[in-house]
């Protein structure tokens, strides 16, 4: 039996409402990449007339189901809309799943190991932090998680196989 047995039809997402004003402003307005810089267009769209907006991290775990649905012809629309979309891998998958019929089958965590600093004012910075060996115990002291990033070296990702391989 695998880790993921237990959760079958079940997909390990981040969903948070999109409350702050420059999370919306990402979904509100039209955007543009063109040579690797991305523009804000002054013109307007309102993702709540049709969808309630998510975002989470952009590292998950989808069950088939909800991939499947993902790309479907059902989807179209909503694919269309993100296209246009800053920063699009953070709001794609969480806003999509909580406005389908999959809403009741979203585990909300990730099932990473991610240190993210705090700045001077208490917010997050914007890069989470680099790990070292120093931050194995903190990790194996955490359940359920498969994932960690990012470490510093090899020899951090050595000694994190064997202790895992040691259990």
């Amino acid at each position: 039996m695998t880790a993921l047995s237990p959760h079958t039809n079940q997909s390990f997402l981040e969903t948070k409402e999109v409350t702050e004003i420059g999370r919306l402003d990402r979904l509100s307005f039209f955007h543009l990449e063109l040579s690797k810089r991305v523009y804000r267009l002054q013109i307007r769209r309102d993702i709540q007339r049709r969808w309630s907006p998510y975002w989470g991290s952009q590292w998950f775990i989808l069950h088939r189901a909800l991939a499947e649905f993902s790309i479907s012809a059902s989807a179209c629309l909503f694919r269309r809309y993100f296209r246009h979309t800053a920063i699009p891998d953070e709001f794609f998958f969480p806003t999509l799943a909580m406005n389908s019929e999959f809403r009741t089958q979203i585990i909300p965590k990730n099932l990473r190991y991610v240190d993210w600093p705090l700045d001077s004012t208490g917010q997050l910075e914007h890069y989470p932090r680099t790990l070292d060996a120093s931050d194995l115990p903190k990790i194996f002291a955490t359940r359920d998680i498969f994932f960690a990033r990012k470490f510093a070296d090899e020899s951090s990702l050595d000694e994190l196989d064997r202790r895992r391989n040691a259990d």
